[in-house]
C-alpha cells in the first residue's frame, strides 16, 4: 500500500510517500512551497487564492505521481494563533472539500483528515510535544527517512517529518486499516 503523508500549511506543506507492505519505509518526500506575492497592486486575498491553487496543483502532481492509495493529512486547527495560520486554515479545508476529494483523477483515492494534536499524542504521548519530540520518534520508527529530507531546506525538514508522523499517528484509523484490507 502506498500511503502519501500532508503536513498541510499555506507556505510549507510537507509531503512523504510511505509504502506499507507489512512494515513500513519511507519512499521519497518533498515540499511544496509557496511565497507571498509582494507585488504592488496585488490583492491579499487574491494572493491567497492563486496560492491555493499551487497548492492543489502540486500536490495533485504529488500523489498521482506516487500512486497513492491513501493520503493521510495533517490540517491546520482553528485554534490559531496568528492570521496567517487561520488563513491556512481556511484554505486547506476550502482545497480539500472543494477540489482535491472532488477531483476526477484523485476521486477513487481516500483522505484522512488529521489534527496535529493527534500526532503529537501518539507518537509522543503529549499534546503539546515539540517539533523535535515528533523528529526524533518518527526517526525511530521510519529510520531511513534521513534518506529522504534531504530534498527540502533543513528548516523545512520539520514539515516532512509532520507529514510522516501524522500517517504513524492514523495507522488505526478506520479507513487506513479499510485500505490495506483491500491491497490483499
Amino acid at each position: 500500500m502506498v500511503i502519501v503523508g500532508w503536513d498541510a500549511a499555506l507556505a510549507n506543506n510537507g509531503l512523504v510517500t510511505i509504502i506499507d507492505n507489512n512494515g513500513l519505509t519511507v519512499a521519497g518526500a518533498g515540499i511544496i512551497t509557496t511565497k507571498k506575492n509582494k507585488s504592488q497592486g496585488t490583492f491579499g486575498n487574491i494572493d491567497y487564492i492563486n496560492r491555493a491553487f499551487e497548492i492543489g496543483e502540486a500536490l495533485k502532481k504529488y500523489i498521482l505521481d506516487a500512486n497513492a492509495d491513501l493520503v493521510v493529512a495533517e490540517v491546520p486547527t482553528t485554534g490559531t494563533q496568528s492570521k496567517v495560520a487561520a488563513m491556512a486554515f481556511g484554505i486547506v479545508y476550502g482545497m480539500i472539500g472543494g477540489g482535491l476529494l472532488t477531483d476526477q483523477q484523485l476521486s477513487s483515492t481516500p483522505f484522512i483528515l488529521s489534527q496535529p494534536v493527534l500526532t503529537k499524542t501518539k507518537l509522543c504521548d503529549a499534546k503539546n510535544a515539540s517539533k523535535a519530540k515528533i523528529e526524533e520518534a518518527v526517526k525511530e520508527l521510519l529510520p531511513n527517512i534521513v534518506e529522504h529530507v534531504g530534498v527540502a531546506k533543513k528548516s523545512q525538514h520539520e514539515h516532512i517529518y509532520d507529514a510522516a508522523g501524522v500517517v504513524l499517528a492514523n495507522l488505526n484509523d478506520p479507513i487506513y486499516k479499510a485500505v490495506k484490507n483491500a491491497e490483499r
